[in-house]
């Protein structure tokens, strides 16, 4: 008799019998299912406050976008509560984003919605964000998708989130101070205290016929020379140290030879810690000026020649008046002399000769009269 046969052959409720009989799967005890249980609690309380402490804020979107939790960084970053943000998408007024140019960052371009759209991840994004109090917050953000198995799309994505607030304060402050340093019609250098060139800005460039990239890291040698060795260099190098910085006039060559009167204010940057690390140089040039004041100054010689010489003019046509003056006064006295009777007149400063004559003439009865009235 066959197996199947001698099977068929059985009643069945023996073969309910067997059934019941077979092995079944063991299940766990229940002290050790408690332990399980457990230990998924202390797990999920373990990785709850991991995220609950992290600075980063950390926001939960669903398939929608929609988010469905977040931490209390995120609350602090963002300015709003969790109850405020439950709900909410990428999409919603509630969120005013900006692109580090200050343009709007529409919703859909959001780290967490590119996510979820492409199921790729989003790393360092910068933007910004409007509180409620229309304060501007920075932060960098990342998104990650969650894949639920046998999933092609994203069924969560978590984002990530720092605030970086001050950092761009800070970033936006240097590119300020860049620009302006960009703009400015003065020569502004930076360089180590062994004098290689650290920065120049675009006039310093100008100025001096250099371009940064091709001087940077190298010897400081055109511009304002060698401030280490030279004479001048170690006398201003020294008025730095003792008293901040140094300012006067100085006379250089540019890269090409051509001399430039230069007006410079030297003084020192300094590392965190307090100690110098290289000087700060800024000039501007003066040729123009230089050049005037050299006009004005031959001008002025000019005009002192041009005084002095019409002085000496006008002292020799007072000199010749008094003279002039002084014979016609001799000449009245002469003709005074004659109307009230004289026969003669002699002056007093004739030559002794002459006064003999007159001495004799008169002695004869004759008249006498100095030669140089008769002329």
């Amino acid at each position: 008799m066959s197996d199947s046969t001698r099977d068929s052959s059985i009643p069945s409720r023996e073969k309910k019998a067997r059934a019941h009989s077979r092995p079944l799967e063991q299940k766990p005890a229940p002290a050790e299912s408690r332990q399980v249980k457990t230990a998924l609690l202390e797990q999920e309380a373990l990785y709850r406050s991991v995220i609950a402490s992290m600075a980063e804020g950390v926001v939960v979107h669903d398939s929608s976008g929609a988010i469905r939790a977040c931490n209390p960084s995120a609350e602090s970053i963002l300015g709003l509560t969790a109850d405020q943000m439950m709900g909410k998408t990428s999409m919603d007024p509630l969120w005013r984003a900006v692109y580090e140019d200050g343009s709007p960052f529409p919703g859909e371009t959001h780290p967490a919605m590119h996510t979820l759209a492409t199921g790729q991840t989003c790393m360092n994004v910068i933007m910004g964000i409007y509180l409620p109090d229309s304060s501007l917050r920075w932060i960098t953000a990342n998104s990650q998708p969650f894949f639920l198995p046998g999933s092609a799309r994203p069924d969560a994505v978590i984002s990530t989130f720092t605030d970086v607030t001050s950092h761009m304060q800070a970033v936006n402050q240097a590119r300020f101070q860049a620009h302006l340093l960009g703009e400015v019609r003065q020569a502004v250098m930076a360089i180590t205290l062994d004098g290689d060139y650290l920065y120049l800005n675009p006039y310093a460039e100008e100025l001096f016929g250099v371009r940064s990239e091709e001087v940077l890291g190298q010897h400081f040698t055109n511009g304002l020379g060698n401030i280490n060795t030279s004479a001048a260099g170690l006398a201003i190098r020294q008025e730095v140290f003792a008293a901040g910085k140094w300012k006067g006039e100085v006379t250089l060559n540019d890269i090409r030879g051509n001399p430039l009167f230069l007006e410079a204010t030297v003084g020192l940057f300094k590392h965190r810690n307090g100690q110098a690390a290289g000087y700060i140089i800024v000039t501007e040039e003066i040729s123009l000026r230089k050049q005037v004041e050299a006009d004005l100054h031959q001008l002025n010689a000019s005009l002192e020649q041009r005084v002095q010489d019409r002085t000496a003019e006008l002292n020799e046509t007072n000199r010749r008046l008094r003279e002039k003056i002084t014979e016609l006064e001799q000449a009245q006295n002469v003709l005074n002399a004659v109307a009230a009777g004289a026969c003669g007149y002699i002056l007093k400063d004739d030559i002794v000769e002459h006064l003999g004559e007159a001495i004799e003439a008169a002695a004869l009865g004759g008249s006498y009269f100095s030669p140089s009235l008769l002329v």
